[in-house]
């Protein structure tokens, strides 16, 4: 089964990370790493190598989740993630990919590129508007 990290600027990680385990309960083998207020990018490395080494058993990978393109943890992911075959980093993360990617894990085991693509279609997926209508709950507007 593959292991999971969020992480991303202040507490982002920790607060993806409790709103998933409100719905499945405590969740070992998802690990947070945060990017906090006057710590420096050497710190973070050194956290998120940290967590990759506790989490790469070989098993089924880590799928590491990034809030951010080019943000200091998605640059320390893909640092520290190099010449290791197990490890996919993925950027943009929102609840929704995390939540289906978990409850897929749950269900049984599930290849880390299959969770990957698994991720990125929930991820679009979970994104979109509402727009309320003039004439009240039933003409409002879903996409």
């Amino acid at each position: 089964m593959a292991d999971f990290i969020i992480c991303g600027h202040g507490s982002f990680a920790s607060g993806v990370k409790s709103g998933i385990e409100l719905i499945f309960g405590p969740q070992e083998r998802i690990g947070v790493v945060e990017f906090l207020d006057g710590e420096t990018k050497t710190e973070l490395d050194a956290k998120m190598a940290r967590e990759l080494d506790a989490r790469a058993d070989g098993a089924g990978g880590v799928l590491v989740f990034c809030d951010v393109l080019q943000g200091s943890p998605f640059q320390s992911a893909v640092t520290c993630s190099q010449g290791r075959e197990d490890v996919r980093v993925l950027f943009g993360t929102n609840v929704a990919m995390v939540l289906e990617c978990v409850a897929r894990s749950l269900a049984g085991e599930v290849p880390l590129e299959e969770l990957v693509d698994i991720a990125l279609e929930a991820g679009r997926a979970g994104l979109g508007v509402f727009r309320p209508q003039a004439g009240g709950a039933e003409d409002d507007d879903w996409e």
